[in-house]
């Protein structure tokens, strides 16, 4: 089981490398212009992080009519502490409460929103939140906002999104 989640990372590190998941604005392959949001944590951070996804059920989107007062809640920072009335407001449904922790509002980007999903990714504080699609050319980033229930509060909020052909 540690040997195929090694050689998940080892690929997904290769794609993002390689070029579907653009690493700096001067590539130009994934997206047209890098968004003040994106924030790409370095290489040894990024797989640690990489081995520490939440379960689906403790984060979820901010709908999209949502979206806009989440953004402006986000103005000042990566992330903001809520409480679960809140986050269930946000994303339109009840978010889910298993396990201990916090709900946070936490900065997000996407590129094709309809052909990816987020995951967020969390440890000792240091929190990645990730939308990875499919798509054949470059596109702008696009902020929404995601709810997560996290162990930790955060102490650093990293923010990428990623496209594969």
């Amino acid at each position: 089981m540690a040997l195929q989640r090694t050689v998940m990372l080892a690929v997904l590190l290769l794609v993002i490398a390689s070029g579907c998941g653009e690493v700096s604005e001067r590539s130009g392959g994934a997206w047209t212009t890098q968004d003040s949001w994106y924030r790409e944590p370095d290489g040894e951070l990024l797989w640690d992080l990489y081995d520490s996804p939440l379960d689906r059920g403790r984060f979820a989107p901010v709908q999209e009519l949502n979206r806009a007062a989440a953004e402006e809640l986000l103005r000042d920072g990566p992330f903001l502490q809520i409480d679960a009335e809140k986050a269930n407001e946000l994303v339109g449904s009840e978010l889910g409460s298993d396990g201990d922790g916090e709900c946070y509002l936490l900065r997000g980007l996407y590129l094709q929103e309809g052909t990816g999903s987020f995951t967020v990714y969390a440890r000792e504080g240091r929190v990645l939140v990730h939308h990875g699609c499919l798509g054949s050319g470059p596109v702008p980033m696009n902020r929404t906002a995601v709810v997560a229930r996290l162990s930790d509060p955060p102490i650093e909020v990293y923010t990428m999104c990623t496209m594969d052909e």
